[in-house]
């Protein structure tokens, strides 16, 4: 795997090195195909990371962000000017952001090369190609993988993963508009080994070798395999996305979708690990109905295991990091490890005294990407 930034100006892949002196956050802005997840992190006086803004602001309805650059840039607008009052910080004027995979495309580059140096001289053409002498001074993080079989099948394909221009020129249009500058886009393999990294940081956890993070998102779920914190392997499915799982709730319940978040992350699966006493039949309901996005989560954990397993047997996933929205399940992790034999933990991050009145119901693992991004301020 190779990470390759580049600018209008030249392509580097020198690693960033981390400054102390920076004083001033940046906005990390995690773009999703159901909502945008914003989320502004700093260093205390201790150096300990902390989450000071977050907010995930669903789509404007009737909008179809993705049909077209255009369409994209004015629906985000529209998210970062109705939400300023959430993610404004003094002096904070810089940006970070990722674009899901319906966004993004892949193109293929020497693919019969088994020099890697080769591999990532053609990948350096290909975006130059792409993106040409641009004005924009956006650093492009892409994502170079492995030659590994493409969604499982037999063929080995090496690609690379990049945003069309006119994709980035109009996001850039739109975060202009609310005095904002955008200074990287992240490939979301890159965010999730970041998310992964600030986590570890955060609370001086023991690094895995081999890790797998399962990001269950509103519409799928992601399984990315980090081996010595770089991503190796990605894989996406389409099916089991939470939003179905909190629609099950929300009917099951007669809820509103945002009171069945709230009963999911207050009261979750039942577990020994329970300290809401009185409420374990609440909990077996809950475990009742999502059944089926439970079974679908494990299946596809399972199905991503058997394939590593096959192709890495020295490196077998030591541990896994729970993402995205399903993650905010209460005790989804202990059933997870319950389930496979392998510790889970679900992503979070400490909250600034200033970031909501009750931390306690801040579903973290949504905002695990959009920290990671704002969290590069500190790299560069």
């Amino acid at each position: 795997m190779t990470a390759l930034a580049t600018s209008a100006f030249e392509a580097t892949t020198a690693p960033r090195r981390r400054s102390r002196r920076r004083t001033t956050p940046w906005l990390g802005v995690d773009v999703g195909t159901h909502s945008v997840k914003l989320a502004v992190v700093s260093q205390n006086a201790a150096g300990h990371w902390e989450l000071l803004r977050a907010k995930q602001v669903a789509w404007p309805y009737h909008a179809d962000p993705f049909g077209s650059p255009e369409l994209l840039s004015a629906a985000l607008r529209e998210v970062l000017t109705g939400s300023r009052a959430d993610w404004e910080y003094p002096k904070l004027r810089n940006v970070a952001f990722s674009l899901p995979g319906c966004a993004l495309s892949r193109q293929e580059v020497a693919a019969d090369s088994h020099d890697a140096t080769a591999v990532e001289r053609s990948a350096r053409a290909a975006m130059q190609q792409l993106y040409g002498e641009r004005s924009e001074q956006l650093a492009f993080d892409a994502w170079l993988p492995d030659a590994v079989p493409n969604s499982f099948a037999d063929a080995p394909s090496t690609g690379l993963v990049w945003a069309d221009a006119e994709v980035v020129s109009q996001s850039l249009a739109a975060f202009r508009h609310c005095r904002l500058a955008a200074d990287v886009l992240d490939a979301e393999p890159l965010t999730t080994a970041r998310a992964s990294e600030l986590f570890r940081t955060a609370f001086s956890d023991t690094q895995a070798n081999s890790e797998l993070v399962v990001d269950w998102g509103a519409t799928g779920i992601s399984l990315t395999w980090l081996f010595d914190g770089q991503p190796r392997f990605r894989r996406t499915s389409i099916q089991g996305g939470f939003a179905e799982a909190i629609q099950s709730v929300a009917e099951r319940f007669s809820l509103a979708v945002s009171d069945a978040e709230f009963m999911l992350a207050r009261y979750g699966l039942p577990g020994a690990g329970s300290s809401i006493a009185g409420n374990d039949g609440l909990s077996q309901s809950i475990e009742s109905c999502l059944t089926e996005p439970l079974q679908i989560l494990l299946d596809e954990f399972d199905r991503t295991l058997g394939f590593l397993g096959s192709r890495y047997p020295r490196q077998p996933v030591q541990r896994c990091l729970l993402t995205g929205g399903g993650a905010a399940i209460r005790r989804l992790d202990a059933w997870l490890s319950h389930q496979t034999d392998i510790p889970a933990r679900s992503w979070n991050l400490p909250t600034g005294r200033d970031c909501l009145a009750d931390s306690s119901l801040l579903p973290a693992p949504v905002f695990a990407h959009a920290a990671a991004l704002s969290a590069l301020a500190w790299e560069l």
